[in-house]
């Protein structure tokens, strides 16, 4: 029993906190109810009764008695005791409260069955708390479906990107080692470049979104890493147009397309090749397009890769049907084209 009480007690505290954060909520709440008083009221007008003062008092107590049976039994009894499965102390303590509130509406006319039969009204009331008990119940239900549809949302971002970063250092790493054997002299300041991304990644772990002017940076920093590593091969350009002020971006979205670039562009060509990147803001709108030349006779691939992989199901799941990646060979050039909307 004491256990019971501190039960109720804790509920009691949870409900007060969580209708001190959901204003909004009652007062959808609040115009349900009057949307249902309203339709009392049409109901006793087109059955001929009079409607005055008195008969509206005795309404808004009829709907006050069943909001407080409604309310306490699904926001106090169901979840200190249903859903404890505490079957018999939450049967005992709603029959209890709703022979209570059956027994004060005995002594108020409520203007709808017009009785003081203790038995009508304690059926009347069960009933409107079984129907308010079910809707409320419907509601909860889909309510914690989308909290959790959220919750695995997040957790399949957050995996995807836990993914793309090993995958960059992989790919970042094998460039270091490739740059210490033609380019020994480079190394060190290959690593300090790293250092830069690794900074980057790491205070972006856990971040929805980051300024564009910091993504544009790491991805500067990657094209100043690969630029040591191939030289005069390969040529890298990168344009800019556009205003990038306050404009937020998912963190380390637009990097795959670059590694794709790079992995099936100079690391491939035997020849000079070209890295050519695009980033456009207009019109809350970004335009992100990447072109590389490609080999004559590519390796066929049984995938994109893993990096296109995962950026798309990251596109997928940040924006669904709201973005557009193009991917396109012509002849010898391979070109990426990504269409964002802004907030």
């Amino acid at each position: 029993m004491i256990r019971d009480c501190h039960n109720l007690c804790y509920h009691c505290y949870v409900v007060f906190t969580v209708l001190k954060s959901h204003a909004r909520s009652i007062r959808g709440h609040l115009l349900i109810w009057m949307a249902w008083l309203t339709m009392q009221v049409a109901l006793m007008i087109s059955a001929g009764e009079d409607i005055n003062g008195r008969v509206i008092l005795q309404l808004l107590m009829h709907s006050l008695e069943l909001a407080v049976l409604i309310y306490v039994n699904l926001w106090l009894l169901i979840p200190a005791f249903l859903d404890r499965r505490r079957y018999f102390s939450y049967v005992i303590l709603v029959t209890g409260f709703l022979a209570l509130v059956t027994f004060g509406s005995i002594h108020v006319d409520m203007g709808v069955t017009h009785s003081r039969d203790f038995g009508i009204h304690f059926v009347g009331a069960g009933f409107y708390l079984l129907i308010g008990t079910l809707i409320g119940l419907y509601a909860r239900t889909i309510t914690r479906n989308r909290q959790l549809h959220e919750q695995r949302l997040t957790t399949e971002i957050e995996l995807l990107k836990a993914q793309v970063n090993p995958h960059f250092f992989f790919n970042t790493l094998n460039s270091i080692y490739s740059l210490s054997l033609t380019h020994p002299h480079h190394t060190s300041t290959a690593i300090l470049q790293l250092a830069e991304i690794m900074k980057y990644l790491f205070e972006t772990s856990r971040a929805t979104a980051a300024k564009i002017d910091r993504e544009i940076a790491y991805i500067e920093a990657f094209l100043n890493l690969q630029q040591l590593r191939f030289g005069e091969r390969c040529e890298i350009t990168l344009k800019l147009s556009g205003s990038f002020q306050d404009v937020t971006i998912p963190p380390v979205l637009l990097l795959p397309l670059v590694e794709n670039a790079f992995k099936h562009g100079p690391e491939v060509v035997p020849d000079t090749s070209f890295v050519r990147i695009h980033l456009s803001v207009q019109k809350k709108e970004l335009f992100f397009q990447v072109s590389n030349s490609t080999a004559q006779h590519p390796e066929p691939k049984s995938s994109t890769g893993t990096g296109l992989d995962n950026l798309r199901r990251r596109l997928n799941w940040l924006y669904g049907d709201q973005f557009d990646l193009e991917l396109r060979r012509e002849q010898l050039i391979f070109t990426a084209m990504l269409r964002l909307p802004l907030n």
